[in-house]
């Protein structure tokens, strides 16, 4: 975010630290990575309720990355637009699309996806404001993450020991009848890539003209997988 994670970026699929990474009777710490102009990561978009099929790619691609923040450009295969994402450093969202329910937004302070240095067991929570561009107001987005520990994870990049990193994020969209975005996210971060290898993303919000029991309805599912990669050391 992320992590952690376009066109709406759907993930921040950046942030990370250049380390080796360990199993799971060890804990360490992940800093914060060095993100280097040109490094790029490759995503199949697969369909998560069913068949798995893939839908699209999308590539996320260091523009910048300086004393003033890092810029990134996310490309989709199914879109000719290119998203821009900006970080106030790794791990911190700045400016950028929250969610398919969340035009771009800009965010005071940034929005912490990733709360380097990463440990295992480590909870964090945080409430930033985002400037709406649709009605010129801001909103608030509550974050709510844990770092859970590390697993095995084997995507169609290769096969990688990953740091698990839950967040569930309420992105203050609500509308007369329709309360806010409840957006839940899996990543599984490899520190040697800067990245994560694999994003799982959940949304739901519920209307107020349906039964209670029927609170909740599910808007969005999405599922990221690594293709390729380029990351300088």
């Amino acid at each position: 975010m992320t992590s952690s994670g376009a066109i709406p970026v759907r993930t921040l699929i950046v942030a990370a630290v250049v380390g080796t990474a360990i199993g799971s009777n060890v804990s360490v710490q992940v800093a914060a990575p060095v993100l280097k102009a040109g490094e790029s990561w490759t995503y199949r978009e697969m369909e998560a309720y069913g068949m798995r099929r893939e839908l699209a790619r999308r590539t996320t691609e260091v523009v910048e990355s300086g004393s003033s923040g890092v810029r990134l450009a996310v490309r989709s295969s199914t879109q000719e637009a290119v998203a821009e994402v900006r970080l106030a450093e790794p791990g911190q969202l700045a400016a950028g699309y929250l969610s398919r329910q969340v035009t771009f937004s800009r965010i005071d302070p940034p929005l912490v996806l990733r709360p380097y240095p990463l440990t295992e067991g480590k909870r964090w929570e945080q409430k930033v404001s985002r400037l709406d561009p649709l009605i010129g107001a801001q909103r608030s987005v509550h974050l709510s993450g844990r770092v859970v520990g590390w697993e095995k994870v084997r995507v169609p990049a290769g096969e990688f020991d990953a740091l698990k990193i839950e967040r569930v994020l309420y992105l203050g969209d609500a509308g007369r009848f329709r309360t806010q975005t409840r957006r839940t996210e899996e990543e599984w971060y490899v520190p040697s890539l800067k990245a994560p290898a694999k994003l799982r993303i959940w949304e739901e919000a519920s209307d107020s003209t349906v039964p209670r029991i029927l609170r909740y309805t599910l808007i969005n599912r999405e599922l990221y997988e690594l293709v390729e990669y380029r990351v300088d050391g």
